[in-house]
C-alpha cells in the first residue's frame, strides 16, 4: 500500500483551535510579539497517507486591552509549506485575530507533484474518472508529475463558554494545475478539474477538561465536515468524533498537541459508508 498526503482537515482543526484555548494559559504564555513556528506531522488511514506542515512567521499584537474580545489579538505573516512523499507545497500566509471570536487566514502556495506513489493520478478514461481506492493503489514509481498553485482564504468563528468550545472554520480554495483533464489531488482528497474551487466548512462543538496543575488540557468533541467542489461538482459529508490533548508543560520548548479523529463517510463518491481515522502531533514555538 502506498503513502500519500493527509487531508488538510487535521491541520485546519488544530490551527483553528489554538486561539480558542489561549486564555487557559494566559499566565504562562510569552509576549505575543515575536517569531512563531508551527509544525505538525499527520497520518491517516483509508487511504494511507502522511504529511508534514510547517509555518514560520512573525506575530505582532494588536491590542493591550484586557477586554475579552480584544485580549491576545494579533496579526502574523510568514512562510508556509506542506510536504509529503508525493508532493510539496510552498508559499506565504497572513493570519489575523482582530477580535477573539474571529480568526482570518489567507495563503498563496505553489504546488509540485513529483510523479511518485501514483500521483498525480489522472483517470485513463475521462468519462469514468475512476479515483477509487483500487485505482489509486499504484507502484511507488508511477504517477504524473505536475505543477500548479492554490490560493486560499479561511475564516473561523470561535467562542468559549466555561469549558464548552464552539468553532466554525470555513475555507475557500482556488486550485490550478497544469494538466489537461481531471485529476485526483491528495491533500484535498477530491477529483479536481485543471482549474477548480473547493469549499469546506467544519462546525465543531467540544468540551475542555483543564488540568492546570499539569499545564495541560484535553478536548473531546464532535465535528461535521462538509466539502464540495465547483467544476468537478463533487461533495462529501462526514461526522467525526475528535480528541485533542495538550501535552503537559512544553517539551522541546514547544506547546505540543496530540489529535485523533474517527469519522464515518455518509456521503462520498468512492468511500461512502466507510470509516475514517487520522492522527496528528503538532508543536507550537514562540520566541
Amino acid at each position: 500500500m502506498k503513502t500519500i498526503a493527509v487531508s488538510a482537515a487535521l491541520s485546519f482543526l488544530v490551527l483553528a483551535s489554538t486561539s480558542a484555548f489561549a486564555s487557559d494559559n494566559a499566565d504562562t504564555e510569552p509576549s505575543i510579539d515575536g517569531l512563531h513556528i508551527y509544525s505538525a506531522f499527520g497520518l491517516r488511514a483509508i487511504p494511507l497517507g502522511a504529511k508534514l506542515d510547517l509555518n514560520a512567521g512573525y506575530r505582532l499584537g494588536l491590542s493591550d486591552s484586557d477586554s475579552v474580545l480584544l485580549k491576545d489579538t494579533y496579526i502574523e505573516a510568514g512562510v508556509t509549506t506542506i510536504s509529503s512523499p508525493s508532493s510539496f507545497w510552498g508559499g506565504a500566509y497572513i493570519e489575523a485575530l482582530p477580535v477573539a471570536v474571529l480568526k482570518l487566514r489567507a495563503t498563496a502556495q505553489s504546488m509540485t507533484h513529483f510523479g511518485t506513489f501514483g500521483y498525480l493520478h489522472l483517470p485513463t478514461d475521462p468519462d469514468q474518472s475512476d479515483w477509487s481506492l483500487d485505482a489509486l493503489d499504484k507502484p511507488i514509481s508511477s504517477g504524473t508529475p505536475g505543477q500548479g498553485y492554490v490560493l486560499e482564504g479561511a475564516a473561523t468563528l470561535q467562542a468559549k463558554f466555561g469549558n464548552f468550545v464552539a468553532m466554525v472554520p470555513a475555507k475557500y480554495s482556488y486550485v490550478s494545475m497544469d494538466v489537461d483533464r481531471a485529476y485526483y489531488e491528495t491533500n484535498f482528497d477530491f477529483l479536481l478539474e485543471p482549474t477548480d474551487q473547493v469549499w469546506q466548512i467544519e462546525p465543531t462543538l467540544g468540551y475542555v477538561f483543564v488540568m492546570k496543575e499539569h499545564d495541560s488540557w484535553v478536548l473531546t468533541g464532535f465535528r461535521w465536515q462538509h466539502a464540495e467542489t465547483v467544476k468537478s461538482a463533487l461533495s462529501r459529508d462526514m461526522p467525526t468524533l475528535l480528541g485533542m490533548w495538550k501535552l503537559p508543560g512544553k517539551p522541546t520548548g514547544a506547546e505540543m498537541k496530540l489529535v485523533g479523529l474517527g469519522g464515518y463517510w455518509l456521503n462520498h463518491t468512492n468511500r461512502e459508508d466507510t470509516l475514517y481515522f487520522a492522527a496528528q502531533l503538532a508543536a507550537d514555538w514562540r520566541f
